[in-house]
C-alpha cells in the first residue's frame, strides 16, 4: 500500500486521505467518540465504501476480544505500547489501553505477539 494518495499526493493516515477522504478519516480515526452531522457520517460512509477493498479487508482482520460482556475489535496504534478496542456493534464506541492494562485486562496473547 503506498504512503501518498494516489489522487492528491497527500499523505495516508490509518489508510485514509486525510484530504480526499477527509470526513471518514475524523469521523473514524481521529475522534470516533464525536457526534456529527447526518450528512457528514452520510459523506464518511461514501468515502469507506469507495476504498479499495483491499484496504478494508486489511483494517477488517484485527482479532475481536470479549471485555466487560461487550466484543471488540484490538487494533495496535503507531507508537506500539497502546491498543484501540472498538466495539463490533457500534465501532464509533471505543477506548484506548495501554500494554499494562491490555495484560491486567487478559489480553496478554495480543501484547506480546511474535512477529
Amino acid at each position: 500500500m503506498s504512503t501518498h494518495c494516489e489522487n492528491c499526493g497527500c499523505k495516508i493516515r490509518s489508510g485514509y486521505c486525510t484530504n480526499c477522504q477527509e470526513e471518514a478519516y475524523i469521523s473514524f480515526v481521529q475522534a470516533p467518540e464525536m457526534e456529527f452531522s447526518e450528512d457528514f457520517m452520510r459523506k464518511a460512509w461514501e468515502q469507506e465504501a469507495e476504498r479499495p477493498a483491499e484496504e478494508r479487508k486489511a483494517m477488517s482482520n484485527s482479532p475481536v476480544v470479549t471485555h466487560q460482556g461487550k466484543q471488540y475489535t484490538v487494533r495496535p496504534l503507531a507508537d506500539g505500547h497502546h491498543w484501540q478496542l472498538s466495539e463490533v456493534d457500534c465501532p464509533r464506541n471505543a477506548f484506548t489501553m495501554n500494554r499494562d492494562y491490555m495484560v491486567l485486562a487478559g489480553f496478554r496473547h495480543i501484547v506480546e505477539v511474535k512477529s
